[in-house]
């Protein structure tokens, strides 16, 4: 089993060859089975148990005699004579009451699309073309050309972001990659670095494992870039962060906010 047991005043999960020793060997392949997750050590379960934190792991044996503990140590890892250590950081996401995002902003509401959290949080914070505010839902007439201004927000409190990325849709699967278009770019607002990713935080100076984001502007000289033709558009921002769910490595701590205006060109 990977669930541990109390014996002698601790809390223990019994070795396959304690197990193997002291039971029929007829029952190996009824009540134990050693074929799959044969690796595993246990499980940890961690949300609402353990504070976010960075926490080192070491695992310890100890020698069973009569329902006694005895010779406590720490192992060593194979082949060497250094203690067995794993050193974890612990990231759970809050979302909702506890997150610390306001419920009923009307300027940043949560929906399925906008997670109620900050872990990691975004928001499309002004929009302009020509200096001239933007709206959602305006009509926005950009014939005569000219520039346009996105400030927005891709942030996490832990320091552990990912990416961000801003897009703009139209017409019919069309997307254009604001931040990759010849004309666009990028300053901080709050921030300290850049980005748009991890990697390249770290080249503008972050120190590993810390990365926060931050508010940024993006400033695309030649709009119609941008907005090609004259269609609705909406803004996409998603960001996510560096984080490991249970045994997704996919990253599945994100977040979106989306902004749809229309531009005639």
């Amino acid at each position: 089993t990977l669930f541990p047991t109390p014996v002698d005043g601790e809390l223990v999960i019994e070795s396959r060859e304690h197990f193997e020793a002291n039971n029929d060997p007829a029952s190996w392949g009824i009540t134990r089975f050693w074929i799959s997750g044969r690796d595993r050590l246990a499980v940890w379960s961690t949300e609402n148990f353990f504070a976010d934190d960075t926490y080192q792991l070491r695992l310890v044996a100890f020698n069973e005699t009569g329902g006694n503990l005895d010779n406590g140590t720490v192992l060593l890892l194979c082949d060497t004579q250094e203690e067995n250590r794993l050193v974890l950081t612990i990231d759970n996401r809050l979302e909702g009451a506890g997150s610390g995002h306001p419920l009923n902003d009307p300027n940043d509401p949560c929906s399925p699309i906008h997670l109620c959290t900050l872990e990691p949080h975004t928001d499309i914070l002004a929009v302009r073309i020509n200096g001239v505010p933007v709206d959602p839902c305006d009509v926005i007439d950009a014939s005569a050309g000219g520039t346009l201004e996105i400030d927005f927000e891709a942030h996490d409190p832990d320091g552990h972001l990912s990416y961000y990325q801003l897009t703009a849709h139209y017409g019919e699967n069309q997307v254009r990659y604001l931040l990759n278009l010849p004309s666009a770019t990028v300053t901080a607002l709050t921030a300290s670095q850049i980005g748009r990713t991890y990697s390249q935080a770290l080249a503008q100076g972050a120190v590993a494992p810390i990365w926060t984001g931050g508010r940024y502007r993006l400033t695309i000289t030649n709009l119609q870039q941008a907005f090609p033709h004259t269609c609705a558009y909406q803004l996409r921002l998603h960001a996510r962060k560096r984080t490991i769910v249970s045994c997704n490595y996919s990253e599945p701590h994100w977040n979106t906010s989306e902004y749809a205006f229309t531009v005639t060109v």
